[in-house]
């Protein structure tokens, strides 16, 4: 027999996944700050073309109304604990701009942060002027250097300053599907603790099952029956079926 198996099993374990569908608003756990009643709130809206679904989060980036508008609105995630999982976390959100331009004057940023007593922020991700856009994108935020972080918030934190007018239409930063997750990929592949007949036995009958006992679960998806063969010295190759049993971790 010829066993070519390739193995690659990761542990994924999900902290966080929000995609504001529920009607609380901000969701449990979450908070929504601002600087003063200048600035707008963070807050749940439906639409169309969000994504995945048609709820999101939203906070208004340029007010029409007020061009020299000065200060901050801030959303934050419940206590995260990064350190218990096994793997480093990233973190994944969905965002997107109103308008396909001057959302944001040349001063304005959108932060992302992060912190573990809610205090000190450290910065993980920015959006400034000219990175704005109406098209869906992707942030895909490495979390491993705060993997000892055990009360974690991160906070999506808007900063206004006074640029003037960027026209008549007011402009909005939406946000949907933010995900904290853990993955633990284990590379070290598994061993074979057994097998029957065993290496050098003789006199076995041509219908007997071969059983190969691993050290570990294996991928199911990687146990391909056309990689397997068994071949006699004498009487050739032999036909046969392969099956996986990933209880007892045997391989026939």
């Amino acid at each position: 027999m010829v066993i070519l198996i390739s193995l690659l099993l990761i542990t994924q374990t999900t902290l966080l996944n929000e995609s504001f569908t529920g009607i609380q608003f901000p969701p449990a756990g979450w908070d929504t700050l601002r600087s003063d009643t200048n600035m707008g709130t963070w807050y749940r809206w439906s639409y169309a073309t969000a994504i995945p679904d048609s709820f999101h989060s939203r906070c208004r980036v340029y007010d029409a109304s007020d061009t020299l508008r000065q200060g901050w609105t801030t959303l934050k995630t419940p206590t995260l604990d990064l350190n218990t999982p096994s793997g480093p976390e990233s973190l994944f959100f969905w965002y997107r701009f109103s308008q396909s331009s001057n959302n944001l004057g040349p001063d304005d940023t959108m932060f992302v942060d992060i912190s573990n007593d809610d205090n000190t922020w450290y910065h993980l991700f920015t959006i400034g002027a000219g990175e704005d856009s109406n098209s869906w994108q992707i942030a895909h935020i490495d979390l491993s250097p705060y993997d000892t972080y055990t009360t974690a918030r991160i906070r999506f934190h808007y900063m206004d300053e006074p640029n003037g007018s960027l026209g008549s239409t007011n402009a909005n930063f939406w946000m949907d599907s933010v995900h904290v997750v853990s993955y633990l990929v284990d590379t070290l592949p598994p061993t074979i603790i057994n097998t029957s007949p065993a290496p050098g036995d003789t006199g076995v009958g041509i219908m007997q099952n071969i059983l190969v006992v691993f050290s570990e679960a294996l991928d199911t998806a990687t146990v391909i029956p056309e990689a397997f063969d068994a071949t006699g010295a004498i009487s050739g190759a032999h036909p046969g079926t392969v099956s996986y049993d990933p209880n007892e971790l045997i391989l026939s």
